[in-house]
């Protein structure tokens, strides 16, 4: 978090109908409050990229369709958002990296511009369980 801060949670990934999509879960509670989220993942061939969808209890409008992309790039899944709102453009972008069986770290990024983003969230996810990611 860009003042510090820290939280604990759960994400939970599974594959959705026909194991053409990845559903994630996601629910933490630290110094920003209570967070519950659903993101949905699948690819469009069309476009050469994956599409995202994402509701969470903190979006005011409550879900976001990744306007960027969603793609693999040297073993990373690099999820982009790009908005333009009164004049000003903010930009998301989302790693997963260090992927392995058991674990795997998903840092967010936040600015105005490529060179403007900054970390903002570094979640390190360990797997609890076997099964879906928990």
């Amino acid at each position: 978090m860009p003042k510090g801060g820290s939280g604990t949670g759960e994400e939970t990934w599974r594959a959705g109908p026909g194991g053409l999509s990845l559903i994630e879960k996601y629910h933490s509670t630290g110094d920003e409050g209570e967070v519950s989220g659903l993101g949905i993942f699948w690819p469009d061939k069309q476009a050469s990229r994956m599409q995202v969808v994402w509701y969470d209890s903190i979006t005011p409008n409550g879900c976001t369709t990744m306007q960027g992309s969603a793609a693999w790039l040297d073993g990373q899944l690099i999820a982009r958002n790009e908005n333009a709102a009164r004049g000003k453009t903010s930009i998301l972008q989302e790693v997963f990296s260090e992927i392995t069986d058991h674990s795997f770290t998903q840092t967010v990024y936040e600015g105005a511009s490529d060179q403007d983003l900054k970390p903002t969230a570094i979640i390190h996810a360990v797997r609890l369980r076997q099964g879906p990611w928990k």
